[in-house]
């Protein structure tokens, strides 16, 4: 296959391979940032929602029991 000597040549060539480590790292980094950036736009969502419910079973006395033991 064409495509596979290709790659081999690129992986024999060092300054290539570097190159070619370095924009695997770069991609690496920023799917790791993006990620990292959804879960905290997640965690945030989350908070809001819970604390959401949380105004409304408040205002609900039979939920609210436990307060009055």
């Amino acid at each position: 296959m064409p495509y596979m000597a290709r790659v081999e040549k690129v992986e024999n060539n060092p300054e290539k391979r570097s190159k070619k480590i370095h924009s695997l790292t770069y991609l690496y980094g920023k799917t790791l940032y993006f990620l990292k950036k959804l879960h905290y736009q997640l965690l945030y969502i989350n908070i809001t929602l819970i604390s959401m419910f949380a105004f409304i079973f408040q205002s609900i006395p039979i939920l609210n029991n436990h307060f009055y033991y």
